[in-house]
């Protein structure tokens, strides 16, 4: 895996001793390699709990009754 220095240029085949570059001693290194997104593993998403779900269910009732009251009951009616 190949290294370069953001700061100088200065590139590498081994990782730079103690994370800094050589020539400069910067801390700003990035590998040249393209990361390879298969072999991270994925992060599954945790479904909603029963206290989420009733929230979300009485935060749309609430808004739901708010634009009953101020937009249609007066032009239903």
């Amino acid at each position: 895996m190949a290294y370069r220095c953001l700061d100088c240029g200065y590139q590498a085949a081994r990782k730079f001793p103690a994370g800094r570059c050589p020539a400069c001693d910067s801390f700003n290194i990035k590998s040249t390699q393209p990361v390879d997104d298969e072999a991270k593993p994925r992060r599954e998403k945790e479904p909603k709990t029963l206290i989420e779900l009733v929230l979300m269910v009485g935060l749309w009732a609430l808004l739901l009754y708010g634009a009953w009251d101020k937009y249609l009951r007066d032009w239903l009616n």
